[in-house]
């Protein structure tokens, strides 16, 4: 799962771009959190799930459509961008 533009990070995106080698538990599972049920500027996994509709394999790919890219044109044909 990923954190954009959440709060949970391992990595600075200001200078001197540190990165934290390991990376906390509690940075992972702020990352996991943020990604799952989304974050005030962005849906999470668990939001496209209930957004998209489906059964199944169908209802989880649509989803992990939206929310890699942000939208589906197509529910038939998941490359259509």
């Amino acid at each position: 799962m990923q954190s954009h533009s959440g709060a949970g990070t391992c990595n600075s995106d200001r200078s001197p771009f540190t990165v934290q080698n390991p990376c906390p538990n509690s940075m992972i599972t702020q990352m996991i959190r943020d990604g799952c049920y989304g974050i005030a500027s962005g849906l999470g996994l668990r939001t496209a799930v209930d957004r998209v509709g489906g059964k199944g394999a169908e209802e989880l790919y649509k989803a992990a459509r939206v929310y890699n890219s942000g939208s589906i044109i197509d529910t038939r044909r998941l490359e259509v961008v």
